[in-house]
């Protein structure tokens, strides 16, 4: 689907913070307004304009006072025996990232309609595009039959999987897909907590990401999940290059990215360097994303140890008298807070002496040590792909 177009460019705007790929903000006006999403055409070019194929009985539609946060938000609804992609179109070239791409979205269930058989999925796909045609490299729908979100990955070979996290109805869920293109795999974090790790990408092993489309696909095979209707909101969607807790775009998670949060918390608007979940806030959520992140450096460790306290290259019994003097105390970059929870404690001396006598080398290559997948995380739809009822290029 989409053979000639990229969502590379989106707004393109040199104010927005954080590498910012593309950012629909919210799809709020002015950028916005209400109607078919395919008839408008935000600044700054007419090639920034949102497409969807294939198309009959299916829509997007920007609609007023559904939104999260903000007032509008972008409403896709699923036609009968019509699965669909919607995306920006730009420049149709491909974009080579740092090391990460990294893709969030709202998303709210609605309630089941009263249907016969599996209602529609409803999420994001995104695709590379090198010589030959179009890969698919992650997928995550949210079945508005279970709520239960599912996943595609070069495991399950593209079909749908489980992953035993279920959306309730009625509600708002935030989701993050992060791909990392030197190890060709992609986390899938669901409110802020990883729910997928290392996930292989599912076609290939593209170095360039291409797109990333909003999805809808018919729950099953049989005529009734294929003629079954439905729909699903959306928001904040936001495409970023690097690590988004990396506030000043300098390659690493550090202290520096901490006091650019501190500079902006509670500040509100589109574009701000410290909103590393894309919300259009800068609150305390944007901090826990940098603690979590912090030390990584486009997808590696740093040579900075947490339990480094002095920051003299070694964890020894130097820094144990930093922890000693400082123990107790709260604040954020404490020398002794080796867990980073703004908290000196008995734990950050546990942390110390754990780390005893590393190097910021040794800290690196323990880092990088590949984690075991989840267990259990990717139980399969059996026969999915084989009965045709998900969407793929």
């Amino acid at each position: 689907m989409l053979a000639a177009c990229g969502l590379v460019g989106g707004l393109s705007d040199s104010a927005l913070a954080g590498k910012v790929i593309w950012a629909a903000r919210g799809f709020e006006s002015p950028l916005f307004s209400p109607g078919l999403i395919t008839k408008q055409t935000p600044p700054p070019s007419s090639q920034d304009r949102w497409v969807a194929s294939p198309l009959s009985t299916s829509s997007g539609v920007v609609e007023a006072a559904t939104g999260i946060g903000g007032t509008q938000s972008l409403r896709i609804n699923k036609g009968a025996l019509n699965d669909a992609n919607w995306t920006r179109i730009t420049d149709g070239m491909e974009y080579t990232p740092s090391r990460y791409v990294t893709i969030d979205w709202d998303q709210y269930r609605p309630p089941r309609a009263a249907t016969s058989g599996e209602a529609p999925a409803f999420g994001m796909q995104t695709y590379s595009n090198p010589s030959g045609g179009f890969t698919q490299t992650t997928g995550v729908v949210v079945d508005a039959t279970t709520g239960e979100v599912l996943v595609q990955t070069k495991a399950s070979n593209g079909t749908l999987a489980q992953t035993n996290q279920f959306v309730p109805e009625n509600t708002w869920r935030h989701f993050r897909v992060q791909m990392d293109f030197v190890s060709k795999t992609y986390d899938v974090y669901y409110n802020s907590a990883r729910i997928v790790t290392n996930a292989g990408f599912i076609d290939g092993s593209p170095s360039m990401f291409y797109d990333a489309d909003v999805v809808t696909v018919a729950g099953a095979a049989d005529f009734n999940a294929q003629s079954n209707t439905g729909f699903a909101y959306f928001d904040n969607v936001i495409v970023r290059d690097g690590l988004p807790s990396d506030f000043n775009h300098n390659g690493i998670v550090d202290a520096a990215d901490y006091s650019v949060w501190r500079d902006q918390q509670g500040q509100t608007g589109w574009g701000l360097a410290a909103d590393s979940n894309g919300d259009g806030t800068v609150n305390a959520a944007d901090r826990t994303e940098w603690i979590t992140d912090f030390g990584r450096n486009n997808g590696v460790v740093s040579t900075m140890l947490m339990a480094d306290y002095n920051a003299n290259g070694i964890v020894d019994a130097a820094d144990y008298s930093l922890w000693r003097d400082n123990n107790g105390r709260t604040g954020f970059m404490l020398p002794g807070d080796g867990d980073g929870d703004g908290l000196v404690t008995s734990l950050d001396q546990t942390y110390w002496r754990e780390r005893f006598g590393q190097t910021g080398a040794a800290a690196v290559a323990a880092a990088n040590a590949v984690p075991e997948p989840m267990a259990g995380m990717l139980a399969l739809l059996a026969g999915a792909c084989a009965m045709g009822f998900l969407t793929r290029r």
